[in-house]
């Protein structure tokens, strides 16, 4: 996962994203605490979260509305006090947050989330109220696969910069992510643009 994490800043750094700029220094947190957290809410911290955490605490947070600078398909990393705050919205039985915890969010109710609990444990789901029934529904194997999916779609071009904003091909990005992640709905011709 670290050398993943390096990856993607290379690359950042080689097109000169202004993505890099948004991002906190690492988490304040110590490894104890981050992990007791995950622990006593989940019964489990995944290894890969507390690298996450401790290679950057998220990116500024709430992003200057001018300045909408996505990691990725319109995802925003979250600090995370705010992720925590996301992740216990709702923690009824019937929930599906009691289950997930939210990495990155577009803002606008459309998240990426890591499967806590059940089968399918450590991989990343996508939530979007108005796709899918509202339901979750698996976009990566895991959250190092997230990230060396992201990588890919920034050297192929799928992603880039311009005037200081993210931008997309959709249909590239649709077709990438597939090759990618197979068996993955988010990406399918039944996921979402």
């Amino acid at each position: 996962m670290k050398d993943l994490l390096i990856q993607l800043i290379a690359v950042l750094n080689l097109g000169e994203y202004s993505f890099i700029s948004e991002l906190n220094p690492p988490i304040s947190i110590s490894d104890d605490r981050l992990e007791k957290y995950f622990i006593e809410r989940y019964d489990w911290c995944p290894a890969e979260i507390k690298v996450l955490y401790k290679w950057h605490d998220g990116q500024a947070f709430p992003v200057p509305v001018k300045q909408f600078d996505f990691l990725f398909d319109h995802a925003l990393f979250l600090p995370f006090e705010q992720a925590k705050l996301y992740s216990e919205i709702d923690e009824s039985d019937d929930s599906y947050y009691r289950d997930y915890f939210t990495l990155f969010t577009s803002g606008g109710g459309e998240d990426y989330l890591i499967k806590m609990r059940g089968e399918e444990k450590g991989a990343i789901f996508y939530l979007s109220p108005s796709k899918f029934m509202g339901e979750p529904v698996k976009a990566f194997d895991s959250l190092e696969k997230l990230f060396s999916s992201v990588i890919e779609c920034y050297k192929s071009g799928v992603y880039w910069e311009e005037n200081g904003q993210f931008r997309k091909s959709v249909r590239l990005q649709m077709t990438k992510m597939a090759e990618l992640n197979p068996g993955c709905i988010r990406w399918t011709d039944r996921g979402p643009l």
